[in-house]
């Protein structure tokens, strides 16, 4: 009887671990796409321009005929796009292993519960 409880137990951690990581994964894919989509102002005081999103620039057909195409450039903070690139695509991998685990403590569960 013990095993059926512990194996509960198991179920019931595996399923709540998972379910924060994958909420945990969703914040940081939502904040790399922010920072991704969203135009932002310098930190600098002295300039008050507002620059295109990294991604939207990508994309975009016209030149800047009226601004220095590389003034905002030196303003994006691309070590913390990568930052958070990488703790997306980590807590991504963690989450679908969790997943997986989950998956077979319950099909486990459901072998010794059938016997």
């Amino acid at each position: 009887m013990s095993t059926g409880r512990q194996l509960d137990g198991e179920k019931l951690r595996a399923e709540s671990r998972t379910r924060m990581l994958w909420g945990l994964t969703s914040v940081l894919w939502v904040w790399f796409a922010w920072l991704m989509l969203v135009p932002y102002t310098p930190s600098d005081e002295a300039r008050k321009a507002t620059c295109d999103a990294p991604l939207v620039k990508a994309f975009d057909r016209e030149p800047d005929r009226w601004r220095n195409p590389g003034a905002c450039a030196a303003y994006r903070t691309w070590p913390e796009l990568l930052g958070v690139l990488a703790l997306a695509t980590t807590s991504t991998t963690a989450a679908m292993a969790a997943h997986v685990h989950r998956s077979f403590v319950v099909r486990l569960g459901a072998r010794g519960e059938a016997r």
